[in-house]
């Protein structure tokens, strides 16, 4: 069972307390994080989800999940990448929601050395990359099915943010 999430109205206004399942089974918004990390040479770190992943398995992505009650965007952003990758990592909240497939998603972003070492949750994430702003434009642009959903309408409506962040 998972933790217990904010309910939100269509305006990001919390009105209650619900559950992941119960949100989407009800079409309700719901808050995401997405922690979007970058090295010292200013490359991305992508990490492909598991196979076993309900939503979008295999794909490429950024750490991030939904914000439990109680934790703000950067506290659940840190939490998942813990969950996600094994490392501890300071982050910071970027501009204002995007509203993407009933979710108001916070991008926090963070950096980390390119030789940090991971311990993956196997069944959530199965492999990472760095790539560089340029090479990730590119893959996106010729495979935009080779990433999620939401980390492409992400990097595609925040780049310029986070590029100017970094």
């Amino acid at each position: 069972m998972s933790n217990p999430i904010p309910k939100i109205n269509e305006n990001n206004e919390v009105v209650g307390t619900t559950t992941i399942t119960e949100a989407k089974q009800n079409g309700w918004p719901r808050r995401v994080t997405r922690a979007v990390l970058f090295n010292e040479l200013g490359e991305v770190l992508l990490q492909k989800r598991s196979e076993q992943s309900i939503l979008y398995p295999g794909l490429w992505d950024c750490s991030g999940g939904h914000v439990d009650v109680g934790e703000d965007h950067v506290e659940a952003g840190r939490r998942e990448v813990f969950e996600e990758l094994g490392i501890n990592v300071s982050l910071i909240e970027i501009g204002s929601p995007v509203f993407f497939e009933q979710t108001f998603y916070v991008i926090c972003i963070g950096r980390i050395s390119s030789d940090t070492f991971f311990v993956l949750k196997t069944n959530e994430v199965t492999q990472t990359k760095w790539l560089s702003v340029k090479e990730l434009d590119v893959d996106i642009e010729s495979n935009p099915e080779q990433f999620t959903p939401w980390f492409v309408h992400i990097w595609n409506n925040s780049k310029e943010t986070l590029l100017n962040t970094i």
